[in-house]
C-alpha cells in the first residue's frame, strides 16, 4: 500500500522545556486510499453489511422467497456501484486528512482542498 505524505515540520521544542512551552506546531496531511485501506474496508463492511443483511433476513423471516430477494439484491447492488463510481470520479478514491499537533493537543481534519 501506497501513501502520498507531505509534512510541514516546524522546531520542537527541547523535551526538557515542557509541553506548556511548546509554541510550534506540526502538520501534515495525508492520501488514505478508501478502497485498499483494510481498516477502512472492514468499517464499511460492518457499516453496510449489518444493515443489508438484516433486511434480507427480516425478509426471508416474513416467508419471502429467495427468489423475491432478486430484486431488493439488484437494487442494492446498483446502490453499491453508483456509490463506488461517485467517489471514484469526485475524489480519486482517497481520503485527504490532514493533522496538526501543538499545545492545544492533536487535531484530525478533513483536508480543505477535499471539504
Amino acid at each position: 500500500m501506497i501513501l502520498q505524505v507531505a509534512i510541514r515540520l516546524s522546531a520542537l521544542p527541547h523535551p526538557s522545556q515542557g509541553r506548556s512551552n511548546m509554541s510550534e506546531r506540526i502538520e501534515w496531511s495525508i492520501k488514505v486510499p478508501i478502497f485498499r485501506n483494510p481498516i477502512i474496508l472492514r468499517q464499511m463492511g460492518l457499516a453496510i453489511g449489518i444493515p443489508f443483511g438484516l433486511i434480507f433476513v427480516i425478509m426471508l423471516l416474513s416467508g419471502a422467497k429467495p427468489a423475491d430477494l432478486l430484486y431488493p439484491a439488484i437494487l442494492i447492488g446498483a446502490l453499491f456501484f453508483l456509490t463506488w463510481l461517485f467517489i471514484m470520479i469526485v475524489w480519486g478514491g482517497k481520503y485527504d486528512a490532514e493533522f496538526i499537533v501543538d499545545n492545544k493537543g492533536v487535531r484530525c481534519r478533513t483536508a480543505a482542498r477535499q471539504a
